[in-house]
């Protein structure tokens, strides 16, 4: 699978931010090639405790948006596969050795976690009627494609992850998606807004 960067940005996972580092940790115990990172517009004594208790990395960068954020982390990192946090929901701790076992960079360059597959017509008809877009709770993708089409836009914020995400659909990247058992429900919202949540723990 080669090695693996998480990134969370407290703002997108709201008051889940332990939960998803918890399940995290439990897999950055089973190899030494998995590397957790926080970002983060606001100052929040809190993740001084969320870093030492699940050995994450936080990065306060109150000056940029989220998608400047979301770079500054992936450049920080040497990972072959970024594994970016889409929403407060996320999979169960038991959910993640089978995803990762899918992250196979002979196979496949995105993979979509915990949502349905949809083909490429259906994501045509979804483009066409602008329909409101439904991010998955993660998504990976790897590092050759994050490069190629130039990371996340710096100028977005709240809609740099439906930007990257659509981005990487009109390429030619081989696309799968995994279903998964979740934490909580996911959330509808729109480009222009982030998933409503209270603030980071």
């Amino acid at each position: 699978m080669g090695s693996l960067c998480f990134i969370a940005d407290a703002l997108v996972t709201g008051a889940m931010l332990p939960r998803h580092l918890g399940a995290l940790h439990a897999v950055g115990l089973e190899s030494p090639h998995v590397q957790l990172l926080v970002t983060s517009s606001q100052p929040d004594p809190r993740l001084s405790l969320l870093e030492s208790r699940y050995q994450a990395r936080c990065l306060l960068m109150p000056e940029f948006t989220l998608g400047g954020r979301l770079n500054h982390a992936a450049l920080s990192s040497q990972a072959d596969w970024f594994v970016f946090a889409c929403q407060p929901s996320c999979p169960t701790s038991a959910a993640w050795p089978k995803i990762i076992s899918r992250l196979n960079t002979h196979k496949l360059d995105v993979l979509m976690i915990g949502m349905p597959h949809l083909d490429l017509f259906e994501r045509l008809l979804q483009r066409f009627f602008n329909k409101t877009l439904l991010l998955p709770p993660y998504f990976a993708v790897t590092r050759s494609w994050l490069e190629k089409i130039g990371g996340f836009d710096p100028e977005l914020d709240h809609d740099a992850l439906h930007d990257l995400l659509q981005r990487l659909q009109t390429c030619p990247t081989r696309i799968q998606s995994i279903n998964v058992p979740l934490k909580a429900p996911l959330h509808f919202h729109p480009p222009g807004h982030t998933p409503s949540s209270p603030r980071p723990p």
